[in-house]
């Protein structure tokens, strides 16, 4: 059973005993882009999307599907998030070499994520 709690305003929840909050940049073709950090050090754990090139149907930032990498060291990194309602239940597949990437949106907002620009001010 995966927990989440909050600090402040932002979720954090555990993903391989480390507690970690979500980060939303975007790739330079516009997708969203979602970074794990570690909760205390807010250093980068990993990235949980994939960027593929000349993928047109994600283009837009408008569009929230995200492509997710659970498969490596993010094995198991789709239950974490789905467990957490930052996705959505996969909306299908995507075949990205011999795996298998679920295709979901993303239901948090870029309010609930973490930016570090406020940290700096």
């Amino acid at each position: 059973m995966m927990v989440t709690y909050k600090t402040g305003e932002k979720k954090w929840f555990s993903f391989n005993a480390i507690k970690c909050v979500i980060r939303i940049s975007y790739y330079q073709d516009g997708r969203m882009r979602l970074e794990l950090l570690d909760k205390m050090s807010l250093e980068l754990i990993t990235i949980a999307t994939i960027g593929l090139n000349n993928l047109n149907e994600f283009h837009s930032k408008m569009n929230k599907e995200v492509i997710i990498q659970d498969w490596g060291v993010n094995e198991g990194l789709y239950n974490v998030l789905r467990n957490n309602n930052i996705i959505s239940r996969s909306k299908h597949i995507m075949k990205i070499g011999f795996n298998d990437a679920p295709v979901c949106d993303l239901i948090i907002d870029e309010d609930e994520a973490f930016k570090i620009e406020k940290l700096w001010k």
